[in-house]
């Protein structure tokens, strides 16, 4: 399925399940699913509560959760996000990060 496929599909599922849905809300949606990435990543590399491989399963489920939150907001916002992966790679490939590293203190 393709991003646009998703997006159609996920904006009808937002909309029949959160009516009221706000782009507020689907913000803070995100920074939550996003947390919930950070933790089974900081949980696999320690081995806290369950093996590496269960956190695995658990950071597959997560970032697909984000995916879904980060689509729903996109479309409340009115943002098409294959355009706007599309065009932001275009940027970020052509960087060349170490070029803006900072070679002094920051005070």
């Amino acid at each position: 399925m393709s991003l646009n496929e998703y997006a159609d599909r996920i904006g009808v599922w937002v909309y029949r399940h959160f009516p009221a849905e706000t782009v507020e809300r689907r913000a803070l949606a995100l920074a939550e699913e996003t947390g919930e990435v950070v933790r089974c990543v900081l949980k696999m590399s320690t081995g806290a509560r369950g093996t590496s491989e269960e956190w695995r399963q658990n950071l597959i489920e997560e970032i697909g959760d984000t995916f879904i939150t980060l689509q729903a907001l996109a479309g409340l916002a009115g943002i098409d996000l294959d355009d706007a992966v599309r065009t932001r790679w275009a940027t970020v490939e052509a960087l060349d990060p170490r070029a803006r590293r900072i070679t002094r203190p920051i005070a």
